[in-house]
């Protein structure tokens, strides 16, 4: 079919091809009142780029292997990489239908699909359109010059992981010379370790520590001495991306 052609058939005003590569495959329609439980296979040949014309339901796909993560459709409008082969997973949906094209080097001209796209994962974070890894971290906590009482947690809450398992990543500064700990709780058992090797923070440097969070972990903070926590940022960082 010819990029006129199909831009006509599915209401696009434009679609081009560029020059010197393969064109793209035709435009596949997967009828989602069939479910696919087990995945219906799409063999691309060989692609660099996904692109959904439409869904009017729900779907998710996994690229070039079945042990592959599954890529949410309907928050997804083009993925590029490398690519030979998708499964498409989707329930019984009556009335609903997906289109998808996949070529070599193909974008559309309608505006929402000349910019970048992302994939997000299901908490609505940013991740690799390839690897599926995490790229933005999570804000945890933001705290700037708060009072602390001595050996007793710094936050009101203490903070529990979205995505595990992951890096919590601490940068703080306080007013005074103590040591800092960090209490992890698992299934109601807190035990606490000591940032630092042990030894007392010096006042107003700043500090910066990673540590490892896994599920079913909860933590909070204690700094040894009454004082004043001046800047105490928490992030949620992806293991697989340090």
């Amino acid at each position: 079919m010819t990029s006129k052609g199909l831009a006509k058939e599915y209401g696009l005003p434009d679609i081009r091809v560029s020059p010197a590569t393969r064109p793209f495959e035709p435009p596949k329609t997967f009828d989602l009142s069939v479910a696919r439980p087990k995945g219906e296979e799409w063999d691309l040949g060989f692609s660099d780029n996904i692109s959904v014309i439409t869904i009017t339901g729900t779907a998710t796909i996994k690229i070039n292997t079945l042990a592959s993560g599954e890529v949410d459709l309907t928050r997804v409008r083009k993925i590029t990489g490398k690519f030979n082969r998708i499964w498409v997973f989707n329930t019984a949906q009556a009335g609903k239908t997906l289109i998808m094209l996949a070529g070599r080097a193909v974008w559309f001209s309608p505006e929402v699909l000349q910019t970048r796209v992302s994939i997000l994962d299901t908490s609505g974070v940013e991740v690799d359109p390839v690897t599926k890894q995490q790229l933005t971290p999570l804000e945890k906590a933001n705290e700037h010059n708060i009072a602390v009482v001595a050996a007793t947690d710094i936050l009101a809450s203490a903070l529990a992981p979205t995505n595990t398992p992951c890096l919590f990543r601490v940068m703080v500064t306080f007013d005074d010379t103590a040591v800092f700990r960090v209490i992890t709780t698992k299934g109601g058992n807190p035990q606490r370790g000591d940032f630092n090797s042990g030894e007392p923070l010096v006042a107003y440097a700043l500090y910066i520590f990673d540590h490892l969070i896994h599920l079913g972990d909860t933590v909070n903070y204690q700094f040894m001495i009454g004082s004043n926590a001046l800047v105490l940022r928490i992030q949620e960082v992806k293991v697989a991306v340090q």
